[in-house]
């Protein structure tokens, strides 16, 4: 996983992509992994739906942790936002928030969407 990280702190969001897809292949249940993926697609504004498909995996999947749903949520809306789906947008941001209602990040998110 370091690598990838390494590679989305650095703007190479192919490689990040890849080694996170690696990880999948020997072991698909890693939720993480399908996390980083669409944390990337949100970043690098690449493979949005895939992004979304695997944002809303991780978040099936989640059981208790809030900052894990809130974050996944605010990373969907960043895409949806991207795809230009604005109405999509602020439907994740305000979920996100139900999650983390004070997080500054999307409370501008929705502000700039609800303007």
């Amino acid at each position: 996983m370091k690598p990838g990280y390494f590679y989305q702190e650095h703007n190479k969001f192919s490689k990040a992509d890849s080694v996170f897809r690696s990880i999948l292949k020997d072991d698909p249940d890693y939720l993480n992994a399908h996390y980083q993926i669409g944390r990337t697609a949100a970043f690098s504004g690449n493979r949005l739906r895939e992004g979304i498909n695997h944002l809303k995996l991780f978040i099936s999947m989640q059981k208790e942790n809030k900052n894990n749903i809130f974050s996944a949520h605010w990373r969907i809306g960043i895409i949806y936002e991207k795809m230009g789906i604005r109405d999509s947008a602020l439907v994740k941001y305000q979920t996100a928030l139900r999650f983390n209602p004070k997080n500054k990040e999307a409370l501008k998110a929705v502000s700039k969407l609800t303007r």
